[in-house]
């Protein structure tokens, strides 16, 4: 994801310290201490597009940017309950999807 972040609480935190840098994203991962620039990027656009990612380079974002610890601290507990949420939803789906199947074939063993 290159354009925008995500609706991850932590994904909109970063975005804005991109925008409040009022650096390009390139100057931005090179700022916040990558060499390789292409490798910064993709790990900057991990937590935009995903809301987690490698801790390497959310703590490069911190020491840069020093971001209030607080703002932080409450942007990752709801990305990660937004995660958790996510993750019992598709269980239920598979688990769903997995009960009409059954019932198909029994259907099918049935007939």
């Amino acid at each position: 994801m290159s354009q925008g972040a995500s609706y991850y609480p932590i994904s909109q935190l970063i975005a804005r310290i991109v925008s409040e840098s009022g650096l390009r994203r390139s100057e931005f991962v090179r700022v916040i201490g990558y060499k390789n620039t292409a490798k910064g990027l993709r790990r900057l656009d991990e937590w935009l597009g995903t809301g987690s990612g490698d801790g390497g380079c959310l703590q490069k974002i911190i020491d840069a940017f020093h971001t209030d610890p607080g703002e932080l601290e409450d942007a990752l507990a709801a990305t990660e309950a937004i995660h958790q949420r996510e993750h019992q939803e598709a269980v239920r789906e598979i688990e769903e999807r997995e009960r009409r199947r059954e019932h198909a074939i029994a259907r099918t063993d049935a007939e």
